[in-house]
């Protein structure tokens, strides 16, 4: 497998917003390591936002590992109200790992502190914006 920042392959953006059918905050802890081994181990790149129940989330990297995941994606009974915001070739990544925003506050162990299993970034208005896809003026 190639960096995740290497520029020689095809790549895809998902960007896409949902509601979640559960966001008790051992659930969303659950999802948000799930996807980050996921995303890990395939070098997929982005971020999520989690507002309460609303998520947005961007995912990049290689065609043939995105559209398999956006498949996923939208049929994870986990995800209510999906829509797409994006689907599309990417020119270069924009992303070089994989953030969350606005994950619940919940005792994460120390593994997944230590291994980054777990990153816990605060939302502000220029995630919001990014994340709507939107840009700042």
């Amino acid at each position: 497998m190639t960096g995740v920042c290497d520029r020689d392959t095809v790549l895809v953006e998902f960007r896409f917003k949902s509601v979640l059918c559960n966001a008790d905050a051992a659930a969303v802890t659950r999802m948000v390591r799930q996807c980050w081994r996921a995303n890990l181990r395939s070098g997929v790149t982005g971020e999520m936002l989690i507002d309460g129940r609303e998520v947005s989330q961007v995912i990049e990297g290689e065609m043939d590992v995105i559209l398999p995941m956006v498949a996923r994606i939208l049929s994870d009974p986990r995800h209510t109200e999906i829509e797409t915001v994006t689907l599309g070739a990417l020119d270069a990544r924009r992303y070089c790992g994989w953030r969350v925003h606005g994950l619940p506050d919940v005792p994460a162990c120390a593994a997944d502190v230590a291994t980054g299993a777990i990153a816990h970034f605060p939302v502000d208005d220029v995630v919001a914006t990014r994340m709507a896809g939107r840009r700042m003026a």
